[in-house]
């Protein structure tokens, strides 16, 4: 086996080992949608704040698995290249994490229409959206400003 060889098995478990806290995450996101009666914290005590409770939890797990996923792509690209990445890069890893955001939010929310006493709903995956967007916002100023301080 060359050199090169083992750099690239390296790096592949390295990514690998990268993405383990958003896969983690992804799987208790996947555990919870599996409940039937979930159960977790309540703002109040009436209908309307369970509602406003679980809105809260769609928009924070998946503001949660965005970070993860972001963080995760972007450290093993800055650990291979060992070197600053370009605006155009940053914006594919944004984009590439949004999408996967999207997209497991669909699955998830076509997982818990399988489970009994649950429903599949298209507010929730919007809900969804709203916290990766969130991060990704976040993700974007800090960007804009780390950038903005190179130039000064």
């Amino acid at each position: 086996m060359t050199q090169a060889t083992r750099t690239r098995q390296a790096i592949k478990w390295r990514d690998a080992v990268l993405m383990l806290p958003a896969a983690a995450w992804a799987g208790a996101i996947f555990y919870f949608s599996d409940q039937s009666n979930p159960s977790g914290p309540v703002i109040g005590g009436g209908d309307k704040d369970l509602l406003l409770s679980t809105e809260i939890l769609h928009i924070a797990e998946f503001a949660i698995l965005a970070a993860l996923l972001w963080g995760g792509v972007r450290l093993g690209l800055h650990l291979r290249i060992k070197s600053s990445i370009s605006i155009r890069r940053e914006l594919r890893i944004i984009a590439a994490t949004a999408a996967f955001g999207l997209l497991y939010g669909i699955s998830d929310e076509l997982h818990q229409s399988t489970v009994e006493g649950r429903i599949a709903s298209a507010s929730d995956v919007l809900l969804d959206v709203v916290g990766i967007m969130l991060t990704l916002t976040v993700v974007i100023a800090l960007i804009a400003l780390l950038n903005r301080r190179k130039v000064e």
